[in-house]
């Protein structure tokens, strides 16, 4: 979430209070439940915002992903190939528009 090599607790702890109560994202309510707080807060340190543009792709089909996104402003919407097995040209694929994700949800 915040793009420094060192962060202080106060940082961390931030960055938890927002996970946790403000988006009430249950997957990090758990995270730390299983982990101990040293690790708990290790991964949290690990976190970095990422601010894209409108149209940007951020995850393709079929393709390797490394990252677990969280929205935390803004929507993604998520688009499938439909029609696309004996497409070429990448100008020929058409998409169709399938779900869009809001302040919150998690991907990748």
């Amino acid at each position: 979430m915040l793009n420094r090599k060192y962060r202080g607790a106060d940082i961390v702890h931030e960055i938890s209070h927002y996970l946790e109560e403000v988006l009430d994202l249950t997957y990090f309510n758990q995270l730390k439940a299983s982990l101990t707080e040293g690790d708990y807060f290790t991964v949290i340190e690990k976190l970095r915002t990422e601010y894209l543009d409108p149209g940007t792709i951020v995850i393709e089909k079929r393709k390797k992903n490394d990252y677990f996104y969280i929205i935390l402003s803004g929507e993604v919407e998520i688009y499938d190939e439909i029609d696309s097995e004996n497409v070429e040209e990448e100008t020929e694929r058409k998409y169709e528009k399938i779900n869009t994700l809001y302040e919150g949800a998690t991907f990748g």
